[in-house]
């Protein structure tokens, strides 16, 4: 949990050091007289795209393992694993990706009024580990696909300095 929340922290940051950066170069652009002939609209709106794609992402929430039935109420069954979680936010939710394999069902997108409410339940994700109907979903925040990459080699590091008996107590450990 504290590695779910040190990554986390990092993607937030390194987006938010990535949006400012665009910004701060849009604002060098803007004072130097010569980049104003020379700067692209383009720039400035994949800088402010960027911005608003990472907003809405906030405001969103992947559930994993939840069971996928062919004529399914997903809000009903959304808002069950949330009751479990002592909360009823509204939602929009939906499946996402391709219809396919029945051992591993489609993940859930669910969304959110605001980024807080997601920010909340994703501190309260912990509880379903210890629910007997819901033991096996998993509630993750939604991330681009660089992230997800990012994530994963998180992971696959923490994984080999615990066999290296370097992780302890999810603490890196040094004699």
């Amino acid at each position: 949990d504290k590695l779910l929340a040190s990554v986390q922290n990092a993607v937030t940051e390194s987006v938010s050091e990535t949006v400012k950066a665009e910004i701060r170069t849009y604002s060098d652009a803007v004072r130097s007289s010569e980049s104003v002939a020379q700067f692209s609209t383009e720039t400035l709106k994949s800088a402010v795209k960027s911005a608003v794609q990472e907003e809405d992402r906030n405001k969103n929430l992947m559930v994993f393992g939840m069971s996928e039935e062919g004529s399914e109420d997903l809000s009903d069954k959304v808002q069950e694993v949330f009751g479990e979680l002592g909360m009823k936010p509204a939602t929009e939710v939906c499946r996402v990706g391709k219809t396919g394999s029945k051992e591993k069902p489609r993940p859930v997108k669910v969304t959110f009024s605001c980024a807080s409410t997601a920010r909340h339940v994703l501190l309260q994700a912990r509880k379903l580990r210890h629910s007997e109907k819901f033991s096996s979903v998993f509630i993750r925040p939604d991330r681009t696909l660089e992230e997800r990459a990012a994530h994963k080699l998180l992971i696959e590091e923490k994984k080999k300095k615990k066999e290296e008996g370097e992780l302890r107590n999810n603490h890196i450990v040094k004699f």
